[in-house]
């Protein structure tokens, strides 16, 4: 099972360290990052969710939690290497921003990679990803305004404003 640290709205550690998903308290949260992977021809990998999952069938950056003694770039990394098969660069790496998640307690730092994207050497996760594909920012807009792609912030606006 996955350890995380509990932090405050700060990130200040509160002194305990929980299996991943125990219930925290008012005021308590656990890091989660988002990381978007964009080539060098623009376009964005996303990773649809397995059916057996929460949200199963959607389309999604890929991400997850932060575990104890992680930073989250190392997460970033972490994840994508465990769910997608691809080992990112973190030089090649930068950090956009984070949001507060109350209903779930989670603080997500969201990272944009821009590296090289082989779809054909990805190795996918069976009960985390069913399929990737490479979009453009454009297309990516159009699934979410369809219901594809799962989002809980604007990436469309957050994207756009990277020279990354």
């Amino acid at each position: 099972m996955e350890m995380v640290e509990v932090i405050n709205k700060e990130r200040v550690p509160v002194g305990r360290i929980v299996e991943r998903d125990t219930q925290l308290n008012n005021g308590e949260y656990h890091l989660i990052v988002h990381a978007w992977i964009k080539d060098y021809k623009s376009n964005y990998l996303i990773s649809r969710r397995a059916e057996n999952k929460s949200f199963g069938g959607m389309w999604e950056c890929t991400g997850g939690g932060v575990i104890f003694g992680e930073t989250s770039i190392e997460a970033a990394v972490r994840e994508t290497k465990e769910e997608v098969g691809l080992l990112l660069k973190p030089e090649n790496g930068r950090f956009l921003t984070s949001y507060f998640f109350e209903d779930i307690h989670a603080i997500c730092d969201v990272w944009l990679f821009h590296q090289e994207v082989e779809l054909n050497n990805l190795v996918l996760q069976e009960n985390e990803t069913s399929s990737v594909k490479l979009v453009s920012l454009d297309v990516l807009i159009d699934m979410y305004n369809n219901g594809e792609f799962l989002s809980f912030y604007d990436f469309a606006k957050l994207l756009r404003l990277t020279d990354f």
